[in-house]
């Protein structure tokens, strides 16, 4: 485990917000900084998607299909 904090930026962010709950989930310690509030207004919301909760999960945690 590591003893010295892990500086996440943009904790305010989409990433950085699901970010630093698993890292002190896995025990680190954690230190934060962020410009300002931030809200993540990209979602998933087309007609063939019909729950888009959990199209949002997806996107978020699986690989980009470039």
């Amino acid at each position: 485990m590591r003893s010295e904090p892990v500086l996440v930026t943009g904790a305010t962010g989409y990433v950085g917000g699901r970010l630093v709950p698993l890292l002190l989930d896995s025990g680190c310690k954690v230190r934060v900084m962020g410009r300002s509030m931030a809200f993540y207004l990209v979602h998933s919301m087309t007609s063939r998607n019909k729950d888009f909760a959990e199209a949002d999960r997806r996107a978020a945690i699986e690989p980009l299909n470039l």
